[in-house]
């Protein structure tokens, strides 16, 4: 993952508001082949102790009480596969959509997950740079996750992610050229 190259969000609804937050502590990697990038797979980690919310305070009650980060520090979504690609070979600066086949661990429990993505490669002047982003939700019953309280209204049941990554790779290494020497000139 490039470093900084990641941002993930999420979305809980309330009676009287939302609540959002966000982290840029993001990790992973991504393995693939622009020809036939369907065959992909990759890793993405997110730090949920970095999550803020614009309240310090609801900050640490997010990470003690919703996330029990001491105990899982992280949410690892890992892709298997891309189903269903948008086109056969990813071409520079255009985007491929698929569904990213795999799992999220959350909370101490892994469960297969299916996840709309968009795919864009760029060419950059180190090589190559792949964007992949998606949404999906997460309802907090499923991974045994505490429905949060705030002010003795129950938030909503299902958190709304959406995620951002930026992985890079070096581009291939250049051909080297042979520079000859001119010919002689005649006498």
């Amino acid at each position: 993952l490039r470093p900084g190259g990641g941002r993930a969000r999420f979305r809980v609804d309330a009676p009287l508001d939302s609540i959002e937050g966000v982290s840029r502590g993001l990790s992973g990697a991504l393995s693939f082949d622009e020809e036939r990038w369907a065959g992909g797979t990759g890793r993405i980690g997110i730090d949920l102790k970095g999550f803020t919310t614009g309240l310090s305070l609801r900050d640490e009650d997010l990470r003690d009480q919703f996330f029990q980060a001491d105990a899982f520090p992280e949410a690892v979504l890992t892709v298997r596969a891309l189903e269903r690609p948008t086109q056969g070979v990813l071409v520079p600066g255009r985007d491929g959509e698929a569904d990213a086949v795999g799992t999220l661990l959350l909370h101490g429990k892994e469960r297969p997950v299916r996840v709309p993505v968009v795919v864009r490669l760029m060419d950059v002047a180190d090589g190559r740079d792949v964007t992949v982003s998606g949404a999906f939700d997460v309802p907090f019953g499923d991974w045994g996750i505490p429905r949060p309280v705030r002010l003795f209204l129950k938030l909503g049941p299902v958190a709304h992610v959406r995620f951002e990554a930026t992985f890079h790779a070096a581009g291939p290494a250049r051909p080297a050229v042979a520079l000859a020497a001119p010919s002689p000139e005649p006498a």
